[in-house]
């Protein structure tokens, strides 16, 4: 009789509750070991959204709290000999309105007094957010006879959700800083904290005066606390990768690899390690269906201010450098690279000297980037290119690739003549066709080298492989016999998918696709 499979565990953001309902859990408890032996006391980490900050929090807390009984059988067991119960203070900005400064000070007050009431410590929540905070931490230390832990899950939304308004910024950054000082100021009743969040406001003054404050979010150490790494995925998830194989119509092995090119490639160290969004994965491994799902699950607002302002393309983005202290630096409108890198929309890729080489992770992060970018671009109504796309993924999807060109000259017909005049028509021609395939999830590069030479665009399927040579004026023949003379296509002879070779003429007097030939 085989085993039943594994609950999984959506939605769960309580190590408790995970833990008792006997759902599956990636133990990363080796990994909090060491990090609470590691060098000093205090740690601040810096995550996209929904990469399991919350959960890492709670594990934590039920650790300090010495509840051994949860973590049998887990890596961690056998390393803690200790489990001495600490009083735990559990901030969760998650709880508060940060919209205005005078919701976020009495939300967070509201907070630590439920914390208060939970550690039975009594707190005169009449006074100021920083001394009702102070005494929190020195009475629960007096009480336990042992130094607080102090968890601190999204410390910054009070600051992401005010951060095109000054004023706002401003106060809510000046009620945060009176949180946050109580770190150095009540330093000898602390055991440890963890600050986590999405953004690096390090030179806000946030934490001034919190000189011990280590910040370990590209520490090679701790790259795959949050994030689930392919092996973690084979090992915890086979059934999930069989029904995902099922769905596909292809083996385990392509799947792994559709996976891999749809959701992996976040990287946050100097080194090569690469984790998955846990969010994403555990939506795939339950249903089988690879969608969007990080894409979805929240707002993107901040970004398109940011994008709306910025003159970047997706071109641009890709292949970006910089170094350390601008991936750890404040939004700033004429770079974007710190609220892409610090958001997930982009991620390391390489490492030379001092500076990172930048580019976008994963297939579903491009296509959330491209459906931002591309109607703005474009000056087309969003309805237009959704009915259009819906059009060419289905031409995709059966083949049909005489009707997946026809598509794309229908849309790239649709776009206004000052936005075609005002860029170089050849360059516009060719990301144009670059982004749609982008837009539908089609796994695309541009400019790919061979040893002939650099292939305009390669976009994959499981099932087909497009090669496209792209050119201003002439004939599709002519353009197809480029892609003859120099071999394009060689690379995928020996390939189990099917190789079309596409060239494809673009008109300066008609400024469209105008014609094309393909070869199969």
């Amino acid at each position: 009789m085989t085993s039943p499979r594994p609950r999984l565990p959506l939605g769960y953001q309580d190590f408790k509750s995970l833990r008792n309902d006997g759902c599956l859990y990636v133990d990363k408890t080796d990994i909090l070991y060491n990090l609470v032996n590691d060098n000093g006391k205090s740690f601040f980490l810096s995550r996209p959204r929904r990469f399991g900050k919350s959960l890492l929090l709670s594990t934590l807390k039920y650790y300090w709290e010495g509840r051994k009984d949860l973590f049998e059988g887990l890596a961690i067991a056998a390393l803690e000999q200790d489990w001495n119960p600490h009083a735990v203070i559990h901030i969760d900005m998650n709880r508060v309105r940060a919209t205005n400064a005078n919701d976020l000070e009495e939300d967070l007050k509201a907070v630590i007094g439920e914390e208060a009431k939970r550690l039975e410590i009594e707190v005169d929540l009449s006074r100021g957010l920083g001394v009702v905070f102070g005494d929190l931490i020195r009475r629960a230390s007096e009480k336990t006879g042992r130094g607080v832990v102090l968890l601190f899950d999204e410390y910054d939304k009070g600051l992401l959700e005010t951060i095109h308004e000054g004023a706002k910024l401003e106060r809510n950054t000046d009620i945060l800083r009176n949180l946050f000082v109580q770190l150095k100021a009540c330093d000898e009743f602390i055991k440890f904290a963890l600050i986590t969040g999405v953004a690096r406001f390090s030179h806000l003054t946030l934490f001034s005066g919190v000189n011990n404050l280590v910040d370990i979010s590209m520490n090679p150490s701790y790259a795959t606390l949050c994030g689930i790494t392919e092996d973690e995925m084979r090992a915890y998830f086979p059934n999930g990768i069989k029904l995902v194989a099922q769905r596909l119509g292809c083996d385990t092995e392509d799947a792994v690899l559709a996976l891999r090119q749809r959701y992996n490639g976040y990287r946050f160290t100097a080194e090569p390690i690469t984790v998955y969004n846990p969010f994403n994965l555990l939506q795939v491994m339950s249903q089988g269906i690879m969608n969007d799902y990080w894409a979805r699950s929240g707002s993107s607002k901040t970004l398109v201010e940011y994008l709306k302002r910025s003159s970047f393309t997706i071109e641009e983005l890709s292949g970006s450098q910089a170094d350390e202290i601008q991936l750890a630096s404040i939004f700033d409108e004429d770079n974007p690279l710190a609220l892409l890198y610090q958001t997930g929309y982009l991620t390391i890729v390489g490492v030379r000297g001092p500076f990172y080489t930048l580019d976008i992770p994963n297939a579903e992060v491009r296509n959330t980037l491209v459906k931002e970018l591309f109607p703005l671009y474009l000056g087309v109504d969003n309805a237009v290119i959704s009915t259009t796309l819906r059009n060419f993924m289905m031409a995709v999807w059966d083949s049909d690739v005489e009707a997946m060109m026809t598509t794309i000259q229908s849309l790239i017909a649709k776009i206004p003549n000052e936005i075609m005049h005002r860029n170089p028509l050849e360059e516009t021609f060719h990301m144009l066709v670059y982004e749609i395939f982008l837009l539908v999830g089609i796994d695309t590069e541009s400019e790919r080298s061979v040893s002939s030479g650099r292939i305009d665009m390669v976009a994959t399927t499981l099932r087909d492989v497009y090669v496209f040579e792209f050119k201003l004026g002439g004939t599709p023949e002519e353009v197809l016999a480029q892609i003859d003379s120099k071999e394009y296509a060689l690379s995928w002879n020996a390939d189990h998918r099917r190789v079309y070779k596409i060239g494809a003429v673009f008109s300066p007097e008609t400024r469209t696709l105008s014609s094309w030939l393909i070869e199969h």
